[in-house]
Formats: structure tokens, sequence, C-alpha cells
């Protein structure tokens, strides 16, 4: 897995408005940030090293293990889920977005020195849900302090398809990044979370989110796979 500090850049000015959604909310979604022939070379790629089976490791879910997604790797869970890792090591084409100019200054906003930790991409086709809600930081890694947002790790997916309401799209919930109390999270299937909400939009946009914020990914009940790729970063302080 790549541990590459990101690129500095000169500052760029991040709305107020876009500041206070990402600081109550936790999350954010920007649109068009690739344009469609940008989509589509990165999909074709993305299909291509799938098809290909190099270094292919079929695995059941509750087998998978840290070491699986930590190298470059294509994995096959089950018959609706495929999950490659570490993208830019797979193809140079995945580093391009590493620092993509649309997404460096808020990186840089909401986080210290942020440094870029790994990447994976995700494509599900009709099925069950394949993970359940969880969190890469407990709601301290959240912070706000004279006049500056801090998470810890911020994670970015791109979606390269259609993410609608049916689609499997990322589940978020809204304000968790701040959460006071837990509930068993694991029990509860999807949306029947309280507060969740489904993060949908069109090939080419981008959510970011705290991994403080309670995320997963939801069922797909449409033909088709819908693929995203994801990319996380984190303060460069920090070694995990």
């Amino acid at each position: 897995m790549s541990t590459d500090t990101i690129s500095k850049t000169e500052h760029v000015k991040i709305s107020d408005e876009d500041c206070f959604h990402f600081d109550t909310q936790g999350f954010l979604i920007l649109r068009s940030v690739l344009n469609i022939e940008e989509v589509n070379a990165l999909l074709e790629k993305f299909n291509e090293i799938n098809a290909r089976g190099t270094d292919t490791t079929y695995l059941k879910k509750k087998t998978m293990h840290p070491n699986d997604v930590g190298k470059s790797s294509v994995i096959h869970i089950d018959d609706h889920y495929v999950r490659l890792n570490s993208l830019d090591e797979l193809d140079p084409l995945f580093g391009t977005l590493v620092n993509h100019p649309r997404i460096l200054p808020y990186l840089q906003e909401f986080m210290k020195e942020p440094k870029y930790r790994g990447s994976w991409g995700i494509a599900n086709s009709q099925g069950p849900h394949f993970s359940s809600w969880h969190a890469g930081h407990e709601p301290s890694g959240f912070s706000f302090n004279d006049g500056k947002i801090r998470s810890l790790s911020v994670n970015t997916s791109w979606f390269l398809s259609k993410n609608g309401p049916d689609d499997g799209c990322l589940l978020l919930v809204p304000g968790s990044h701040k959460a006071n109390l837990k509930l068993n999270f694991k029990s509860y299937p999807g949306i029947e979370l309280p507060g969740s909400v489904r993060a949908v939009g069109e090939a080419g946009d981008v959510v970011l989110f705290s991994e403080c914020v309670l995320h997963m990914g939801d069922k797909k009940s449409t033909p088709g796979p819908r693929t995203n790729l994801y990319y996380v970063y984190s303060e460069a302080s920090r070694k995990d």
C-alpha cells in the first residue's frame, strides 16, 4: 500500500457553505469532478484488470484479512462483489486521482498535513448487502478548534457508475462523526439504521467523508455493476 504525502498546492479557498456542510454532516458531495472520457477510461481499466485475473484471490467475505486488501490484488467475494486493492499499484492511471486538483483543497482544509494511505475499487451487481455499518475512527477523531476542521482521516468515493437509490450506493449517517451514543450498528441492515441516508449521484461525482462517519455499502437491486473507487487519506503524523 502506497503512503505518500500529497502534493502541496497554493491555498484554494473552500466556501463557507462547504465547510459548514462537512462540519455538521461529516461528508460532502462534489459534482462532475471527472468528465465522461475520464470516467470511461478508469472504468475500462478497472474491468480490464478484473478480466485479466492477475493475482486473483477468491475469498469469502468473513474470511477477508487486512493482509489480503493491503496489497495490489483482485478479490472476488461471492458472485456479485469484486474488489481491486491498491489501485495505483495495479495501473498508473489510477494514480492520477491521488493528487486530483479538485480534491486536494478539501483535504488540506479538513486535515493537518494529509497523507495518501491507499485505495481500492468495488464493483457490485444485484445482490444483498456486501458490508455492515462501520467507521475508521471514533467521533473523538473529528474536531473543530480555532476555526479549523480537523478529521484524522478522510475517504473519497469516486463514482464510475450512476449511484441511484437502488444501485448499491454508499450509505452514510450524517452527524455520526459527533455522536455521543452507540447502538449495535451491525444489527441494522442498511438504510434501517436511524438517520442513515443514501449518497446518490452520477458517474464523475465524488463523495468526501470523514472516517469518523458511520458508513457501509447498500444492497443493489438494479441490473449491471455499480463501480466506485475509494482513496483514503490521514494525517501524516499517524502511523496507521
